[in-house]
């Protein structure tokens, strides 16, 4: 119970940290949209129940879709971080089917035929705005800054579940959470 509440409050905190982080470079020390979307998809890992299947890999893999400088942006962001106890290992992949394997998958604006195809079961979809096929979680712009919406119904089909913790800090959630509410 102690690990949950710590991770809340994480969670909370990062919150309030990226809610004033601009999106316009006013001063050197301004987050940039990538780090804010970077620190967000770590922290995701951490408020999400994985298929037990999932979790016996040796490492928390998160995937990227087709953007190599991203990439980059969360290897910088994570460092030596772990989630789920295990280090975490970033990869570009330039299909969705390549990302069997992975826990996240970030397609952020990446758009091209054939991305309709579903994310391997057991993996996070994350996606730049809406009108992703099964995106469990979106980014969005909201007053200056990047906030998510979440949709239950998609983390369900990708048999993952979102929690409650995080489904409070969205600024929308569809579909109907576990229990009804």
């Amino acid at each position: 119970m102690a690990l949950v509440a710590a991770r809340l409050a994480a969670l909370a905190l990062l919150a309030s940290l990226l809610g004033g982080a601009s999106l316009v470079a006013a001063e050197p020390r301004t987050a940039s949209e990538a780090d804010i979307k970077a620190a967000y998809l770590y922290h995701f890992g951490k408020f999400v129940e994985w298929p037990a299947e999932t979790l016996t890999r040796d490492v928390f893999a998160v995937c990227v879709l087709r953007d190599a400088s991203f990439v980059a942006t969360f290897r910088a962001q994570v460092g030596q971080k772990r989630i789920q106890d295990k280090p975490v290992d970033v990869k570009l992949v330039w299909r969705r089917a390549d990302a069997e394997g992975c826990h996240v998958l970030y397609v952020g604006d990446a758009r091209e035929p054939g991305d309709a195809a579903p994310a391997p079961r057991g993996t996070l979809l994350v996606a730049d705005g809406g009108g992703v096929t099964g995106a469990a979680l979106a980014f969005v712009p909201r007053d200056d800054t990047v906030r998510f919406t979440a949709d239950v119904d998609a983390a369900r089909r990708a048999g993952i579940t979102l929690s409650s913790q995080l489904l409070k800090l969205a600024v929308d959630v569809a579909g109907t959470p576990a229990g009804g509410g």
